[in-house]
């Protein structure tokens, strides 16, 4: 539907990836147009996203595109000027969503760069092909800063750059070079996917690394002094060595036998987060996505309220971290021994009202029945007494368990409580965690709000009250 607005309205769209690229030559070019066309400046407004890149975040994290978008669609403007496709996006399936909104909403587009191909508002397989382009290009240029990186990282775990004129050495540090050499050697010993994930979880508070980055380490070939591309294997001189090529090859090997194993360990299972929230107004949140980026958003009237994914789990892992800090071991261990001796009394109760009943039965069965005679009303008896014996049984196996169980309660508490908290689990192992701890998560505009469960193992004076607040940012 065309907007019907004198004069229009007009958006400027300006974004910098980085700190070295010039907005004001993209001010400038827009301003050029604006100029020889007479645009009024009163009805101009400039959006500008600084240090984004379009190919690292999505729609949703560049703030002034997203308020751009929303102006369209809320018919505050219908003429936009862009320096060119690459700044709006450089990607085709976000190109295309944008596309969208501007034809929905009847936006005229002029890309203002030196040699750009006009905008096709009524060819939308050309300027699909147009983005594919700037995607393609994107991607290649991503490529080079890529292998730069890689035999020339700024920064790497272990390693310090030194810098001589045009001469660049990587040099190992000394005060971690022993622990660094000790986990890749580790590594390359297991045998089982259990041993690596154990290995790994060992070196994750000693080099203080998440469990990711541990593998990416294991994964990089530099520390073997090497570059790896389609041509194989290829030696960096001016790299001190960890570890031999020989090392790093067989932890490779390893790496791609527990390859479905370590996924399992590490990735997260779904792009949902470890609870669904609540809006404030007491709706479940729904869950939506865009292309890579899963969100939350009111299901009822309130639907600018929304939180990424990404963003609420790593509040619910802070929240976390703080309830798992507060555990008291020696609470816990009281009650769950207060506990198991409550289950152990009714287990002896069930079984002495077992016992009493197998009593009556056996001496009813050898008053009234004989199997001589072939009485079919001794079968039900029999049977009944058969299942009664089964059941004593039973509990007579469940006492034994609940004793060992007991007998080993401290140990358990304390290897839970230490891992819990130290953060030794994996993705499945902390979402079950999450809704074990965590009663309710309502997400409001400015802020995440916890129910926890559990309070009475935590240490007094941690975790106070019902509701615990987290600013979003």
């Amino acid at each position: 539907m065309k907007l019907n607005i004198s004069p229009k309205t007009t958006a400027v769209y300006m974004r910098v990836s980085t700190h070295a690229q010039n907005e004001e030559m993209q001010r400038a070019a827009a301003m050029s147009y604006i100029n020889t066309h007479k645009i009024p400046m009163e009805s101009v407004k400039f959006y500008s996203d600084h240090g984004v890149s379009a190919s690292k975040l999505t729609l949703l994290q560049r703030k002034d595109l997203m308020n751009m978008l929303d102006d369209i669609q809320n018919g505050k403007v219908n003429r936009l000027i862009c320096y060119s496709r690459d700044r709006l996006a450089r990607n085709t399936f976000e190109y295309m969503k944008i596309l969208h909104t501007f034809k929905e909403h009847d936006v005229e587009v002029i890309y203002v760069a030196t040699n750009s191909i006009p905008f096709q508002a009524n060819n939308i397989v050309l300027e699909a092909l147009l983005s594919m382009f700037t995607q393609q290009e994107a991607m290649t240029i991503q490529m080079r800063k890529s292998d730069s990186h890689k035999l020339f990282p700024v920064h790497i775990f272990g390693y310090e750059r030194l810098k001589e004129g045009n001469k660049i050495e990587y040099k190992l540090k000394l005060e971690i070079r022993n622990q660094l050499t000790d986990f890749f050697m580790d590594c390359s010993e297991v045998d089982s996917p259990e041993q690596l994930i154990s290995t790994l979880a060992k070196y994750k508070s000693l080099l203080k690394r998440n469990g990711d980055k541990l593998l990416k380490m294991l994964r990089n070939p530099f520390y073997a002094a090497h570059h790896k591309n389609s041509s194989g294997y290829h030696a960096l001189h001016y790299v001190e060595p960890l570890i031999s090529l020989g090392i790093y090859q067989l932890i490779e090997q390893k790496l791609l036998r527990f390859r479905k194993e370590i996924e399992c360990a590490f990735k997260p299972v779904t792009n949902d987060a470890y609870i669904v929230p609540y809006c404030h107004c007491g709706s479940i949140m729904k869950l939506r996505k865009i292309e890579n980026e899963a969100y939350y958003s009111c299901s009822h009237k309130h639907k600018k309220n929304q939180i990424s994914v990404a963003e609420l789990n790593q509040a619910t892992k802070e929240k976390i971290k703080e309830i798992t800090q507060s555990l008291s071991p020696s609470l816990i261990e009281s009650k769950c021994l207060n506990y198991i001796s409550r289950l152990r009394k009714q287990m002896v109760q069930k079984r002495g009202i077992i016992e009493r009943k197998i009593n009556a039965l056996c001496l009813n069965i050898a008053m009234n029945h004989s199997p001589l005679h072939g009485s079919i009303s001794f079968s039900r008896p029999y049977e009944e007494l058969q299942f009664m014996k089964k059941q004593q049984e039973e509990l007579k196996e469940t006492e034994r368990n609940l004793e060992q169980l007991q007998q080993e309660i401290s140990q358990i508490t304390n290897v839970v409580v230490q891992q819990v908290q130290e953060q030794l689990l994996s993705e499945n192992q902390l979402r079950m965690l999450c809704n074990s701890l965590i009663k309710n998560v309502c997400v409001s505009n400015e802020e995440v709000i916890f129910e926890i469960y559990f309070k009475d193992f935590m240490r007094h004076g941690v975790c106070p009250g019902k509701e615990i607040q987290y600013a979003c940012k």
